[in-house]
Order: C-alpha cells, then structure tokens, then sequence
C-alpha cells in the first residue's frame, strides 16, 4: 500500500535559547533525516515537510506551515505526519486532541517519535491527553521564566 508521508516540526525549543544558527541547522538536519527515512521506507513518498518557526505551540493561528499541513491532509495529500514529539506538534491540550482527532476522523495518523506514540493506536488517545498537558504547562512555564527575566533586566 502507498503512502504519502509529511514531516512536521518546529523550531520553537531552540529560538528560546537564542541559538538561531542552531536553530537552522537543525531544521535542515530534521529535514534531511526525515526525507531519507522516507525514501528508504517501502511504499511510503514523501508528501512534503512543514515546519514553523515561532515562539509558541500554544495557539496555531500563527503557524501557517501547520495549518498548510492541515489542509493537505484534508485535500487528501497525506496518510502520515511523522513529528519529534507532542509539544512540537501543539502545546495547548485542547488544539493537540482536537487536531489529532480531526486527523483520524480523516484518515490521516500521526507518529510521534520522542513519545513513541502511533495514533493509530486506541491507547494513544489517554497518552496524547497527558503528554499534551505536560507540554502545556511546559510552555507556561517558559513564558514566565521569560517575563521575568524581562522584568528583572528593566529593573536593573
């Protein structure tokens, strides 16, 4: 059986470092890797690979590579997403279940490598839930770290 294959990432954990240059090297590493990967796997072409750069996954408004992802999925362009992990995919629990759903109610799955997760999977549903929030609160705890290293260096 065919199946066309999208990559999916984001360059979020690095830009929060300032390692920009880190940023783009990884990017082009990820998505070299993942095009290999592809072409080595019986059956499976790659359908394309989308990646954001941004500071949060906590919303998808901004994230236009995503949300071209989710229209080629609905268009019928994709079978499966391979992403790093969750908090790469959504850092907001509610947005992550409710793509995720979407997704399968289309036929589309998506395989989260860091998180060994195959949506395919009737388990996975419970684990997305949790690994979702954990990657939520991740996300909270980033800004405020950021705030206040903002408010401390105005004070200083």
């Amino acid at each position: 059986m065919q199946m066309s294959v999208a990559v999916y990432f984001s360059e979020t954990a690095l830009q929060y470092t300032g390692m920009k240059q880190d940023v783009l090297w990884c990017g082009c590493r990820t998505a070299a890797a993942s095009h290999i990967m592809i072409e080595r796997k019986p059956g499976w072409t790659l359908a394309g690979i989308y990646a954001d750069e941004g500071l949060s996954g906590t919303s998808v408004t901004k994230r236009r590579k995503f949300l071209q992802m989710i229209r080629d999925c609905e268009a019928g362009k994709i079978d499966l997403i391979l992403t790093k992990s969750i908090s790469r995919f959504a850092r907001n629990t509610i947005q992550c279940l409710t793509y995720v759903r979407h997704l399968n109610e289309i036929g589309v799955h998506i395989n989260f490598e860091n998180n060994n997760i195959d949506t395919r999977s009737a388990f996975s549903e419970m684990l997305l839930t949790v690994l979702a929030a954990f990657a939520q609160e991740e996300s909270r705890s980033m800004w405020a770290i950021s705030c206040c290293r903002s408010s401390h260096l105005r004070i200083l």
